[in-house]
């Protein structure tokens, strides 16, 4: 489980929930999660701040 995943589920968030609080899409979040599409920066710092993790946890490793 990618340590995003691992965030949302220790917060407590539904995938709607996380959603309506960055603003982004509950498809987007999904796609984020299930690793399909990496969020722009500005994203990024909003779901890290919400999850409460490195923005790093956002970056692909190469």
């Amino acid at each position: 489980m990618s340590r995003i995943k691992r965030a949302l589920k220790k917060s407590g968030l539904s995938q709607r929930e996380l959603a309506e609080a960055t603003g982004l899409s509950r498809s987007m979040i999904s796609r984020v999660l299930s690793g399909e599409r990496m969020p722009t920066l500005p994203h990024a710092l909003k779901l890290a701040r919400k999850l409460d993790i490195p923005v790093e946890g956002f970056m692909r490793r190469a």
